[in-house]
């Protein structure tokens, strides 16, 4: 062998033999941190972003069964619409919780929120002689469940979702033969 090469020069100083042995630990050790890479981004993808199969067409086909309103299927798609836009962006997840007070629709419930409280009365304002009773319903109309008439005028129970209640609570109501 040639005394002046690199390989030459070791194999002055050690066995060939021992060469071969570390050249193959060596892409073992390789192979073994690249395995532990793969396994790792295969972990942490399933658990960070759990794929849910529900597509548009699912929600389609929901609205169709009746099962959602006009208004819910637009909120669902546009709900995907913001996670397959998230998923896609270049942009890391934010770790901030504050980061959610920038979010379009949390500014839009508060806006609402403030809206409603500057239309109540005082928290005060009811004298402890007269408690705050739950309205009548009208005559041959089922009283609703506490709360519901206020969610409704609040904008928060659709108008078909408050018929809805009201049909539930009519058929409990009337009596099982």
């Amino acid at each position: 062998m040639d005394q002046t090469s690199a390989f030459g020069i070791i194999t002055q100083f050690v066995p060939a033999e021992y060469l071969i042995y570390v050249a193959v630990s060596v892409a073992a050790l390789i192979f073994f941190l690249f395995l532990l890479l793969v396994m790792y981004k295969l972990k942490s993808g399933r658990a960070a972003a759990p794929d849910l199969t529900l597509s548009f067409d699912d929600v389609s086909s929901l609205k169709e069964k009746g099962l959602l309103t006009e208004e819910e299927m637009k909120r669902v798609r546009a709900a995907m619409a913001r996670q397959v836009a998230g998923r896609l962006s270049a942009k890391p997840p934010a770790t901030k919780p504050e980061t959610l007070l920038y979010d379009p629709e949390v500014i839009a419930l508060e806006e609402k929120a403030r809206a409603k409280q500057s239309q109540m009365p005082a928290v005060g304002h009811h004298s402890a002689e007269q408690p705050q009773k739950q309205p009548e319903p009208p005559a041959g109309e089922v009283p609703l469940p506490p709360g519901i008439e206020t969610l409704a005028e609040q904008g928060l129970i659709t108008p078909e979702e408050l018929a809805a209640i009201r049909k539930r609570a009519a058929e409990r109501k009337e009596p099982r033969p």
